[in-house]
Formats: structure tokens, C-alpha cells, sequence
């Protein structure tokens, strides 16, 4: 793999601890909230979260 494919790969797992840090912190940020559905949007967003943690995996395996 050239350098330029890696450094677009780097790229792209940046972006996603990104992404992820954002989901996670949206999910904690709604446990504090009360009401119907709050605790199933909060798991939701934490299994996208977990789901793009596996795709970064992946790209790490690749380089």
C-alpha cells in the first residue's frame, strides 16, 4: 500500500474516533434526560457507536 492510500486511511480513522466520540457523548448526554424513549435512543446511539468502532478496526488491519 503507497503512502497516500495510508495517509487516506488515517484520515478516514480520524474522522470516525470522531464520529464516535460524538455518538458516545450524545448517548450519555441523554441518559440525563427523562421521558419515554430517551434510554432506547441512548442504546441506539451507543450500538452505532460500536458498529463504526468495528469498521476503524478494520481499516487499522489494513495498513
Amino acid at each position: 500500500m503507497d503512502a497516500k492510500a495510508k495517509a487516506e486511511i488515517y484520515s478516514i480513522i480520524n474522522e470516525l474516533n470522531s464520529i464516535i466520540r460524538d455518538l458516545n457523548n450524545t448517548a450519555n448526554e441523554l441518559k440525563e434526560f427523562k421521558g419515554i424513549g430517551t434510554e432506547y435512543c441512548s442504546q441506539k446511539l451507543n450500538k452505532v457507536a460500536s458498529h463504526y468502532n468495528q469498521i476503524k478496526n478494520n481499516l487499522y488491519e489494513l495498513t
